[in-house]
């Protein structure tokens, strides 16, 4: 007997729930044991199925850790676009700081885990660097359009690269975030204060300028 369209929405509110359930557990299990000490079978203990559940729904570890990843680089996407939003170029990028701090502060268990997620990419066999590729490439072309939209109404200096400028945005954000996760006593707040203030400097048109990119 085919299955109803009510049943069919209970399976995909079941199956939505269990995943959001293995995510958290395994952000809690790579926080605490790291990537190489998380395994299929915790990860379905911890978030309060059984044993299979997780290999059932990911087939492999690094089907797990994609998943993982696609849910945290989704989650930080999100939070970045809302800071952004209806808002000028430099406001908008400086909104882009902000929504960096405040991931840190109300989220640390989540930025921890995309962060260690994130460096173990660069091992050929994560499973993971492509997504973890894509979720930068979408970073660094989000702050080259807001660079380009400013230098079209004339809020930006026209002098920027907006590609290379987006490369040593996203390179500063990602140390702030790498001193946090290696020393987590580190004063977050006035790094990213002087962040906005040295991006402000640096959009800041002069008199006359011309866009160049050598």
């Amino acid at each position: 007997m085919p299955e109803t369209t009510s049943q069919k929405t209970t399976q995909a509110r079941r199956r939505a729930i269990s995943e959001q359930a293995m995510v958290d557990a395994a952000v809690e299990l790579i926080n605490e044991l790291g990537i190489t000490g998380t395994t299929l079978r915790e990860v379905g203990e911890r978030a309060g199925y059984s044993r299979g559940l997780a290999t059932y729904q990911y087939g492999s570890k690094n089907g797990l850790m994609r998943a993982v990843t696609k849910a945290l680089s989704g989650l930080w996407l999100e939070r970045l676009h809302a800071a952004m939003a209806d808002r000028s170029a430099v406001e908008g990028l400086c909104g882009a700081i902000d929504a960096h701090y405040h991931f840190i502060l109300e989220m640390p268990a989540q930025f921890r885990t995309l962060s260690i997620l994130a460096f173990a990419s660069i091992d050929p066999g994560s499973g993971i660097q492509s997504r973890v590729s894509e979720v930068q490439a979408k970073q660094r072309e989000s702050v080259s359009r807001w660079v380009i939209k400013g230098q079209r109404d004339g809020s930006v200096n026209a002098e920027l690269c907006p590609e290379r400028f987006a490369e040593q945005f996203l390179a500063t954000i990602s140390g702030i975030g790498l001193q946090w996760l290696v020393n987590p006593d580190v004063d977050l707040l006035p790094m990213h204060e002087e962040f906005k203030r040295n991006t402000q400097i640096m959009l800041k048109p002069p008199a006359s300028s011309t866009s160049s990119c050598n």
